[in-house]
């Protein structure tokens, strides 16, 4: 009997053509047979009651979602950043915060494309809060 192959949550309009042709994809592809191919970079959650997600980040620029609820694949990180929506979520712990903090694997995805000054300015940008240092 042979094995049927799954597609990403959001590759399900797209052919299989489509995902060998990145290194998310391939990756994807990959695990369902056992095997396996290296990332550049892993980035995972630090909550403890929420589902097991991380991101997996290829040479390519691809990325590969792992959610418990649905795995995605994409092939450009910069295309799944602009979607990620951070509408009353804040870039640090403070004392006065009334809403969530950000994730872990978001921040650190975020800081790893474009270093912290850049990823502040989109977290802001994606509506993040972020605390105004008071210097004096």
């Amino acid at each position: 009997m042979a094995q049927e192959i799954r597609k990403p949550a959001n590759w399900e309009n797209s052919t299989f053509e489509d995902l060998f042709t990145i290194e998310a994809g391939q990756a994807y592809i990959a695990e369902q047979f056992g095997g396996s191919v290296d990332s550049v970079k892993n980035f995972r959650s630090n909550r403890e009651r929420s589902d097991a997600c991380s991101y997996e980040l290829f040479e390519d620029g691809s990325l590969w979602f792992h959610n418990n609820a649905q795995d995605e694949i994409w092939a450009d990180v910069s295309d799944f950043v602009r979607e990620l929506q951070f509408t009353g979520v804040y870039w640090e712990d403070t004392r006065d915060r009334d809403g969530f903090l950000v994730d872990a694997m978001d921040r650190n995805l975020l800081v790893h494309l474009w270093g912290e000054d850049d990823a502040l300015e989109f977290f802001e940008s994606a509506g993040g809060i972020v605390s105004e240092v008071d210097v004096n």
